[in-house]
């Protein structure tokens, strides 16, 4: 299947970002990629202050966002 991409300067993650519209897949520039679920709960929280370091912790161990509890 081929993607359907939109292209995004994040001002949050402090570089281009690439979202294919067919997946749900969100991926950056520095290699860390966000699956529809981890999208899914930042969305939820999109009220809270999401700090870049969470996303550098992301990159640094290729880990996944999870729910409190998992």
């Amino acid at each position: 299947m081929k993607g359907d991409w939109v292209y995004i300067k994040s001002e949050v993650l402090k570089q281009e970002i690439a979202y294919d519209k067919n997946s749900g897949w969100l991926f950056c520039k520095d290699g860390v990629r966000y699956s529809p679920a981890e999208i899914a709960r930042l969305k939820k929280h999109k009220d809270a202050d999401f700090p870049f370091a969470v996303h550098l912790l992301k990159k640094y161990f290729d880990g996944e966002l999870m729910q409190a509890g998992n």
